[in-house]
């Protein structure tokens, strides 16, 4: 029992140093496409890659998604920064699967990245643009961030039919 038990601290740790290694490495990832933004000739003039469909602009937003909290960035810095404990400490905790961990690393990530971007300049760097909507500037930490909540939500989704099927290997009985 005790071997048992010492196998699944370990394979815990490596669990929590994988995730923390990836959220770093894409956080890392997304202040350096930031900072070649900001030196880049898109702060002058927008770089058309799909014309009418997609480009590079340079934008400063201190608000949240569609202007959110532009006039309150230190509430919206305190309330991502609650997030992101709660994130880690629920990573820590947590039993979940492959697909649930590496959704939070991604939500971490881009939160943590758009979060040091806001206390180191005042405002988060977005450049992606879809020209064919009437979207907002985005970024690589928004994206991740987008992509971790909608898998996330999807396999909870699934998570809750499976167990309301009664379709869960381990809480299979002989009759």
């Amino acid at each position: 029992m005790a071997v048992a038990n010492q196998k699944l601290k370990q394979k815990k740790l490596i669990r929590l140093l994988t995730q923390f290694c990836a959220a770093t490495v894409l956080f890392v990832a997304d202040l350096l496409i930031k900072a070649a933004v900001k030196n880049s000739s898109l702060v002058e003039r927008p770089l058309e890659l799909i014309p009418g469909v997609f480009s590079l602009c340079y934008t400063q937003n201190t608000g949240a998604a569609w202007g959110m909290f532009r006039d309150k960035p230190q509430l919206l810095s305190v309330f991502v920064g609650i997030a992101l404990v709660l994130i880690a400490v629920y990573s820590v905790f947590s039993k979940g699967g492959a697909i649930q961990n590496v959704c939070l690393t991604l939500i971490f990530a881009g939160g943590a990245a758009n979060l040091a971007d806001r206390l180191i300049n005042g405002f988060v760097t977005d450049y992606l643009s879809a020209d064919f909507i009437d979207f907002p500037v985005f970024n690589f930490a928004d994206c991740m961030i987008v992509v971790g909540c909608i898998t996330l939500m999807i396999y909870l989704i699934y998570e809750t039919v499976r167990d309301a099927r009664g379709k869960r290997p381990a809480e299979k009985t002989d009759g």
